[in-house]
């Protein structure tokens, strides 16, 4: 089995059981349980809706095959036509989920601010150092100095 989609599944999984326990009239005298499931089940939708999409486009793939044989000229086109778009969307998709999964960091979660001061780096160099920051942080301000750049995560 893929074990991207063992993954998806697991999520998909949790997600659900999620879903039932805020669902449960009992946990609304738990404010928090209440409020830590809901954090984990936001923290999932994402993921959760990328498993619904890419067990969709699975399905696709595998219905175009199937209308690949048939002997209709049109269908078989369609389905050739179908086909292309799923199976050229999937890398992309997979890409995207793979990125989705990784393991989130504790620390992302606290508001403490982080700055750094960069002096005096190539700027090609310090690009790279920008575009790694804003992969790991979500909003990145860089402000132009003389001779530096500081660089303040918010």
């Amino acid at each position: 089995m893929n074990t991207l989609l063992e993954r998806l599944e697991t999520v998909e999984k949790r997600y659900d059981e999620l879903t039932q326990i805020l669902m449960d009239p009992s946990i609304a005298n738990d404010v928090s349980k209440m409020t830590a499931a809901s954090k984990e089940q936001a923290s999932l939708e994402k993921a959760y809706n990328m498993c619904q999409e890419y067990k969709s486009l699975l399905d696709g793939i595998e219905e175009a095959k199937e209308l690949l044989k048939e002997s209709d000229p049109e269908i078989r086109e369609m389905a050739k036509e179908e086909y292309e778009t799923l199976t050229k969307r999937q890398p992309e998709l997979e890409q995207e989920i793979q990125l989705e999964l990784i393991p989130k960091d504790p620390n992302d979660d606290k508001d403490e601010p982080v700055a750094m001061k960069v002096i005096s780096l190539p700027g090609t160099y310090l690009e790279c150092i920008l575009n790694m920051l804003k992969a790991r942080a979500g909003r990145l301000k860089s402000t132009k100095h003389r001779h530096q750049k500081q660089v303040v995560i918010l």
